[in-house]
C-alpha cells in the first residue's frame, strides 16, 4: 500500500508538469529552484534548474551510470560556488534517478532525442538566448558526445565538459584491465594493500575484458574499490555531503536495477563511435583523475584525437579518482567556473 501511495503521489507530480506547479508559475529571474517533469515517450523525465538564471548560461547535467541521477552532483559546493554563477540543470534520463514510468525505449537516439528536447525545453520557459552547456560524466561522457555528433543537434550546445568520461567503452574496458594490473604489479612491489592488489592481479591474469559482460562488471568493481585505497587520492569532504531534498528517493534501487536488467549501456559495444566523433566541432573542456581506473585517462588523448574541435582545453587533477568534483571540489569548481565564463 505505502508503494501505491508513493506512485499516486508522484504521479500527481508528474500530471501537473512540475513539482506542485504549472510551467507558466516557473520563475524565470534571479536565483531560482524549479523543479520539472518532462513527458518523453513513456517516461516522465525529471528535471531541477537551480542558480543563476540571469548568468543566461546554462550547465545541463548528463549524468552517470546508466540508472544514476543528476541531483548526484548537487551537494553544498555545487550549490554555493557554481550555482552561483550560473544556473545548474539537473537532468535525470530515462530510467534514472527521480524519472520514471511504464517502460519507454531505451536505444540511445531516445536518450539523443530526450537531451535535445530538454535544452528546448530550458529555453522556452528562461529564453531563447540561454546558452547551454552540456557537463558529461562517466556513462554520460558517451551519451553527450552521441548527442553532438548528431548535426541536427551540436549547434544548441555552446560548451561541452567531459569528465572522466566512457566515450569508447571497449576502448575504456582495455585501459581498465592494463591500468588496474599494472598499478596492482607496483602496489604489491611497495608492499601497500597486498590483500586487495594480489587479488586484482590474480584476476587480471586470469581473465580478459573480452571475455564477457561479467568480467567487466567485475573490473568496474575492481576500478571503483582501488582508488579508495591510494593515499594520493583525497577523500570526499563530509561538509559537501548532499542535502537536496529530492535526492532521498533518487536512485530509488529500482531505477538501477531495471537499469541493470535491461543492460542499457551494452549497446556502447556495438557502437561505431568513430562514426560520430570527427562531427564535433563544440569547444570541450576535459578533466579527469589521475587515479581514475574507471574511465582512464588515455581516453581524453583519444577523444583529443578524434573530434573535430580546435578550441580543447584539458585539466588532470592530481589527487581523483572517477569523481574530482568530489575528491577536489574547489580546483573543479573554479576550472569549470572560469571555462564556462571564457566560453
Amino acid at each position: 500500500m505505502k508503494f501505491f501511495a508513493h506512485f499516486i503521489a508522484i504521479l500527481c507530480i508528474t500530471l501537473s508538469f512540475s513539482s506542485c506547479k504549472q510551467y507558466e508559475d516557473i520563475q524565470t529571474s534571479g536565483m531560482i529552484v524549479e523543479s520539472i517533469f518532462l513527458k518523453r515517450d513513456k517516461q516522465s523525465l525529471y528535471l531541477k534548474v537551480a542558480g543563476n538564471i540571469d548568468s543566461k548560461k546554462i550547465l545541463l547535467i548528463i549524468h552517470g551510470g546508466p540508472g544514476g541521477s543528476g541531483l548526484d552532483y548537487r551537494d553544498s559546493f555545487f550549490i554555493n560556488q557554481i550555482e552561483k554563477e550560473f544556473a545548474v540543470a539537473y537532468f535525470d534520463q530515462r530510467f534514472g534517478g527521480n524519472s520514471f514510468g511504464n517502460g519507454g525505449a531505451t536505444d540511445y537516439k531516445s536518450f539523443q532525442t530526450d537531451i535535445e528536447q530538454t535544452i528546448d525545453l530550458l529555453q522556452q520557459l528562461f529564453g531563447q538566448d540561454q546558452k547551454i552547456y552540456l557537463m558529461a560524466h562517466s556513462w554520460g561522457g558517451f551519451i553527450a558526445p552521441y548527442f553532438l555528433g548528431n548535426s541536427e543537434y551540436r549547434n544548441k550546445v555552446s560548451g561541452w565538459i567531459q569528465v572522466d568520461g566512457a566515450h569508447n567503452y571497449p576502448l575504456n574496458d582495455s585501459l581498465t584491465e592494463v591500468m588496474l594490473a599494472n598499478f596492482a604489479d607496483s602496489q604489491i612491489n611497495a608492499q601497500n594493500n597486498l590483500k586487495h592488489w594480489t587479488e586484482v592481479k590474480d584476476y587480471c591474469a586470469k581473465h580478459n575484458y573480452t571475455d564477457d559482460y561479467s568480467v567487466t562488471a567485475q573490473l568496474n568493481d575492481y576500478a571503483h574499490k582501488s582508488e579508495t585505497v591510494i593515499d594520493s587520492v583525497y577523500p570526499p569532504s563530509d561538509k559537501y555531503t548532499v542535502y537536496d531534498p529530492a535526492y532521498s528517493y533518487k536512485h530509488n534501487k529500482f531505477n538501477l536495477f531495471v537499469s541493470g536488467i535491461l543492460r542499457i549501456d551494452e549497446a556502447t559495444y556495438k557502437t561505431n563511435v568513430n562514426a560520430y566523433l570527427s562531427n564535433i566541432s563544440n569547444p570541450v573542456l576535459m578533466m579527469w583523475g589521475k587515479y581514475d581506473f574507471v574511465c582512464p585517462e588515455p581516453l581524453a588523448t583519444d577523444l583529443k584525437n578524434h573530434i573535430a574541435s580546435t578550441d580543447q582545453s584539458f585539466e588532470l587533477f592530481e589527487h581523483s579518482g572517477h569523481s574530482p568534483m568530489a575528491n577536489e571540489p574547489e580546483k573543479f569548481a573554479s576550472t569549470l567556473i572560469n571555462w564556462i565564463k571564457n566560453h
